[in-house]
């Protein structure tokens, strides 16, 4: 986790490639038996499952809004599908609307 020690050694002309894994916790210990035994058996995890880890369970907008549905919120909730959402979220941040 030291960035300084990490681009130095991307520096290096022999190394092509590194990728220091998100986390420094616990939860590593796991990571890096996994990708012991997957080398063990000759085995390529490719690091999605790392790349993944940041982004948690994915659902389908369906799936999402089936669960605002049915989930029973203390007040009343509206939502609504914007299309180009990053364009309209662009033009209210450059317009100072929050």
């Amino acid at each position: 986790m030291n960035v300084k020690i990490n681009k130095l050694i991307l520096e290096i002309p022999e190394i092509k490639e590194l990728f220091i894994y998100p986390s420094c916790g616990d939860e590593t210990n796991a990571m890096g038996a996994a990708y012991y035994i997957s080398a063990q058996k000759n085995r390529s995890l490719k690091d999605q499952s790392a790349q993944r880890s940041l982004l948690g369970t994915e659902f389908s907008d369906s799936e999402v809004e089936e669960a605002l549905r049915k989930f029973k919120f203390r007040s009343p909730v509206c939502f609504r599908r914007i299309e180009n959402i990053e364009q309209k979220i662009a033009q209210r941040l450059a317009e100072g609307i929050s």
